[in-house]
């Protein structure tokens, strides 16, 4: 995490400036000690601010739930492409792909390979079920996941839908279903329930 590598970076910077401050107070004299005692007040300050907004980057990512998209995949050449740009740019980072083939025959699974290549989290299986829901069900158990979602390969997305499903699970909700014709932030048709 680069945000927690800058602050750590940031804190030893200052930790050191305070140092070298703190070295140099007994050859002051009287009248020097109120200016240097403000400035090492100063660093002290900027050193708590670095470590609390450490802290809630931590807390952040606490929250942040692994999402598993399970796209199910049968001669879709002409829609996966847009399907699978709409998942790998999502605006949140903790999540996986699992594209479940099913005996496609014609260029799908080579356009699905070609992201597989560009973005690490995609991973692609091959399945034999003549049904939809055993294709989706072997995938599944194939997710490493909290939650996981299902993205049909006609289907787009838009790029914050894992961020907000993330903000609703961490409001103690545990399925979430909505509409997938309707803006997430603002549909009225989102169904929220809590199971235990």
């Amino acid at each position: 995490m680069q945000e927690l590598n800058d602050l750590r970076v940031k804190v030893l910077g200052k930790k050191g400036e305070l140092t070298e401050i703190l070295r140099g107070m007994k050859d002051l004299s009287p009248e020097e000690r109120p200016v240097v005692g403000a400035l090492v007040n100063t660093v002290r300050d900027e050193i708590e601010s670095a470590i609390s907004s450490a802290e809630e980057i931590l807390k952040q990512k606490e929250l942040e739930k692994k999402f598993s998209i399970i796209i199910p995949l049968y001669n879709a050449e002409e829609t996966i492409d847009r399907c699978m740009n709409s998942i790998v740019n999502q605006n949140y980072n903790n999540y996986e792909v699992i594209v479940a083939d099913n005996e496609s025959t014609d260029n799908s699974l080579s356009i699905i390979k070609k992201y597989q290549k560009e973005y690490g989290f995609i991973n692609i299986f091959k399945s034999k079920s003549s049904l939809a829901g055993g294709v989706k069900n072997l995938a599944i158990k194939k997710c490493s996941g909290d939650y996981f979602i299902v993205v049909d390969s006609d289907d787009y997305v838009e790029e914050n839908l894992l961020m907000t499903l993330n903000k609703k699970i961490n409001k103690e909700y545990s399925l979430i279903r909505y509409n997938a014709y309707h803006n997430l932030e603002n549909s009225e048709n989102m169904f929220i329930t809590n199971i235990a």
